[in-house]
């Protein structure tokens, strides 16, 4: 292979007028994939729910092709109001995304919390994890978290936010949910 030659045509999205057509390079491409995958293990058996169109550069290189390199399935969601099914049916380890699916996701397991009366204790466990960095043994904390694991299929083990800022506090509490 000619690491020089074109290996993809994405496209932008055009934020600052019309989308334009970039052409990456196999080493383009190769380069992203191994320093992303310094960077970041997949656990075996492991496996990706893909959220974000596959003509993105983020999607198709930091999560099917480092997946793809890393050895683990790549699972395509039905549409972002599957995410949540699609994650127990594939039962991803990771999902990579942009700050607003992680963001939509955390106010509906808030939403949730709030409705069933647990929010409170659970504010107070996620405190606890904080406090005792309880929020390193995953193990430990799916006991503790179990029914916003077994919602998300109890197997994620990583969610990779990228391409815009993301709400620290979100971060935060994910962590302290187990999920970093």
């Amino acid at each position: 292979i000619d690491r020089d030659a074109m290996c993809s045509l994405l496209f932008t999205s055009g934020t600052t007028g019309m989308a334009k057509g970039v052409m990456l390079s196999h080493k383009n491409i190769s380069a992203n994939v191994y320093n992303m995958s310094k960077y970041v293990k997949i656990r075996r058996p492991g496996g990706g729910l893909s959220v974000l169109p596959m003509h993105h550069t983020y999607e198709l290189t930091c999560h099917v092709f480092t997946g793809l390199y890393q050895g683990m399935f790549i699972a395509i969601c039905e549409g972002l109001r599957y995410i949540q099914q699609n994650l127990k049916e594939s039962g991803a380890t990771v999902m990579v995304g942009v700050p607003i699916v992680f963001e939509t996701m955390h106010k509906k397991v808030w939403k949730q919390a709030e409705a069933s009366g647990a929010a409170g204790r659970m504010r107070k466990m996620m405190d606890f994890a904080r406090r005792t960095k309880l929020y390193n043994r995953q193990e430990a904390m799916r006991k503790i978290f179990s029914k916003i694991h077994m919602s998300l299929g109890n197997n994620i083990a990583l969610f990779i936010a990228g391409g815009a800022a993301i709400n620290p506090q979100v971060i935060r509490d994910y962590e302290a949910l187990g999920i970093p």
